[in-house]
């Protein structure tokens, strides 16, 4: 099966999986539903771009969705079956920076690996950034005041 189906198939994936998300830190947030194709978006072009123009690394950006997809589900479900780790943002990040940069070393393996760490980290940095406000873009108010739940 050639790249391009791969991808696609992980993407219609986003479709059928609800309750799936992305990162160590997702089960703890408030929209799970719309957070896995957000952080993934938001990973892909920075990756991508970061590989591209900064790093000068001539990767597949059909390969690149394909194995940050796996890289997020794995962290999502890490997040899903010990979901006390989402509520530790520090502890979710750190995770979520290793267990990224270990599956992605292991598709890139002729590649630099200190710049794949670096662009995990970019990466993952802007995708925590973009988790914290999804709550101020929904409620159109501070991140750190949302709605009391009763």
């Amino acid at each position: 099966m050639n790249m391009k189906k791969l991808a696609f198939i992980a993407l219609s994936f986003l479709l059928i999986l609800p309750m799936v998300s992305a990162d160590v830190l997702i089960p703890a947030t408030e929209f799970p539903q719309i957070s896995f194709p957000i952080v993934l978006i938001i990973e892909f072009v920075v990756f991508w771009l970061l590989s591209k123009t900064l790093f000068k690394m001539n990767l597949n950006p059909w390969k690149i969705l394909l194995i940050l997809f796996i890289a997020n589900l794995i962290t999502s479900a890490i997040g899903f079956i010990f979901p006390v780790l989402g509520y530790n943002l520090l502890l979710a990040f750190i995770l979520s920076v290793i267990i990224e940069s270990f599956v992605i070393l292991l598709f890139f393996r002729k590649e630099n690996k200190l710049k794949l760490f670096f662009i995990v980290l970019i990466v993952n940095i802007l995708s925590y950034i973009a988790l914290w406000n999804l709550p101020y873009l929904y409620y159109k108010g501070s991140p750190y005041s949302y709605p009391l739940e009763s």
